[in-house]
């Protein structure tokens, strides 16, 4: 089944996982830095796997995703799950991340919101837009003119 983003069932799993990690990297602090002299938000954002996976991205309870398709779908892609490497089924992840992140930002280079993650859960529950799996998550399609009118703030740089 392919996902609207471009990767199918098919694809070996995390097949691009190195390049897609160093591009999240960067868009953590790309965001972080936006966030910080833009809105006096400071984000700590963990680096290591070790602390990402027991504590979430952030200490302060911030889960970044970067979106680098959104402005050709019309589109961003909620995550709400991803795959567990050990036993091959999917977790909670992103919206619901075990880490329980008050914030969600999500976005490219360019243009980001930053959403209250109550308000993209109570999106998800209402079903409303279409679920995608991708190979590696799971997520739902919000388009990006209802992006506009229920994130809490849009960067757009």
């Amino acid at each position: 089944m392919a996902g609207s983003h471009g990767e199918t069932k098919s694809m070996p799993l995390h097949a691009n996982y190195k390049l897609n990690l160093v591009e999240a990297k960067e868009f953590e602090d790309f965001a972080s830095d936006a966030m910080a002299h833009g809105l006096c938000i400071l984000p700590v954002v963990y680096h290591s796997k070790y602390f990402q996976t027991t504590h979430g991205e952030s200490l302060t309870g911030i889960e970044f995703k970067l979106d680098k398709k959104f402005e050709g779908t019309g589109h961003l892609y909620i995550e709400f799950a991803e795959s567990c490497h050990e036993s091959f089924t999917n977790k909670p992840s992103g919206i619901y991340h075990e880490s329980c992140p008050w914030l969600f930002v999500i976005g490219n280079f360019h243009t980001f919101w930053i959403f209250a993650t109550r308000c993209l859960q109570r999106q998800h529950v209402k079903g409303n837009y279409r679920c995608v799996e991708t190979g590696t998550s799971e997520g739902f399609l919000l388009p990006v003119n209802v992006a506009n009118e229920i994130a809490a703030k849009k960067i757009h740089l």
